[in-house]
This record gives C-alpha cells, structure tokens and sequence, in this order.
C-alpha cells in the first residue's frame, strides 16, 4: 500500500504510464505532463529568460512526455493570480 492508502498499481497502469502517449496526432515518450505554470521566470520586457530555458531543459532531460510551457489566465480585469499584476488580454 501507498502512504495514501491507495492499492498499488497493477503492471498494466505502471506499463500504461511510462509507455508513448498520443493526443491527436503527437506522439510522446511517455503519459508524463507538466501542465502550463507560470514560473515568473522572464525578463521585464516579459520575455523567457535563462532561468525559464534551464527549468525546461531539466524537464525534458529528465524524461518527461510533454511540457507544455506557460498559461493564460483570461479575467475581463487581466488579473492572473491574485495579487498579481494586470495582465494584457490580447
């Protein structure tokens, strides 16, 4: 049993999971994603900096299936989290 609980997956799921995914017509290595965050790793001009290519690098290196590689948050105020700031709509 897991700390949670729950049962322990049987061979079939563990074999699903690492296998090739397919969402339409791409293909991945594995049933892995990392769903769009946002890392506020840009520069001020709100373009990807270093930081946000060596965070995607390290994903991919370490297997995973599909990284999908941001978010938009869409709010008629342009607020994206709260607290945050303003956001442009377009």
């Amino acid at each position: 049993m897991y700390r949670t609980g729950m049962a322990q997956p049987g061979k079939a799921a563990v074999e699903a999971l690492f296998g090739p995914g397919k969402i339409g017509p791409v293909v991945t290595g594995n049933r892995f994603v990392r769903a769009g965050t946002s890392e506020g790793m840009v520069d001020h001009r709100n373009l990807a900096n270093a930081d946000l290519a060596r965070l995607l690098g390290q994903l991919a290196g370490l297997g995973v299936g599909l990284i999908i590689t941001g978010h938009r948050g869409l709010h008629l105020t342009g607020v994206v989290q709260v607290g945050g700031p303003p956001r442009s709509l377009c």
